[in-house]
C-alpha cells in the first residue's frame, strides 16, 4: 500500500481531516487494504459512534453489509475479522445485488460521480480561461487529460465531491429506505 497522490494541498487537508488515503498496486481491494480499512476507518468509526451514544463498545456489535468480492469472502479475511474484530458481523450482499441492497450503490454513487464531473469541468474551464487570458490562440489550447497530468488534482475533485454529497443526510436516509434496511 502507498500514498495515492503527491503531497499537494488537497491531500494534506484531507489527511488532516482524518481521511485514510491508500491504494494497492492494481487499485483493487486486497487483504492488506481491507485490513487497513477495518483497522483505520471502520473500527474507529464504530468505537466513536458507541461513545457518541453512551454505549460501551465492548458490549456492542455492528453489521457490515459488504459485497461478495473475492477478498471479502475469502477465508483469510473472514478469519482476520473473526479473530480481531468479532464484534463486526459480516453480512454479504449476494452477487449482482449491490445495486439493490447497498446504500452507497443505490443512492450515493451517481451524485458523487456527478459532483466529481462538475469539479473536473470547472477545473478545465479555468485552465482554458487562463490560457485565453495570456493570449493562447483558441485552436492551440491544451488541456490536462492524462492520469499523470491530473494526478495532483484528483484528490481535490474527490474531497470537493465528498463535501457536497455528505451534507445530504436525506440522501443516505432515502438509501436505507430504498434498500429496505430500516429507518436510521
Amino acid at each position: 500500500m502507498g500514498q495515492v497522490l503527491p503531497k499537494n494541498a488537497a491531500v494534506v487537508i484531507a489527511a488532516s481531516e482524518g481521511w485514510h488515503l491508500t491504494h494497492s498496486a492494481n487499485h483493487w481491494s486486497t487483504q492488506e487494504t481491507m485490513r487497513s480499512l477495518v483497522q483505520k476507518v471502520l473500527h474507529p468509526y464504530f468505537e466513536g459512534k458507541c461513545f457518541d451514544l453512551g454505549l460501551n463498545p465492548l458490549t456492542q456489535q455492528m453489521i457490515w453489509l459488504i459485497d461478495c468480492w473475492s477478498v471479502h469472502i475469502s477465508a483469510e479475511f473472514r478469519g482476520f475479522m473473526k479473530e480481531n474484530f468479532h464484534h463486526i458481523l459480516l453480512l454479504f450482499v449476494p452477487a449482482n445485488c449491490t445495486s439493490k441492497l447497498q446504500v452507497m450503490d443505490v443512492v450515493f454513487q451517481r451524485p458523487f460521480k456527478h459532483a466529481i464531473h462538475q469539479l473536473y469541468n470547472q477545473f478545465q474551464a479555468a485552465e482554458i480561461a487562463k490560457q485565453i487570458k495570456v493570449g493562447v490562440d483558441p485552436s492551440k489550447i491544451k488541456l490536462q487529460t492524462t492520469a499523470a497530468q491530473l494526478r495532483g488534482e484528483v484528490m481535490g475533485f474527490l474531497r470537493g465531491a465528498w463535501l457536497q454529497v455528505r451534507a445530504q443526510d436525506a440522501l443516505i436516509r432515502k438509501g436505507f429506505a430504498m434498500c429496505k434496511l430500516g429507518r436510521i
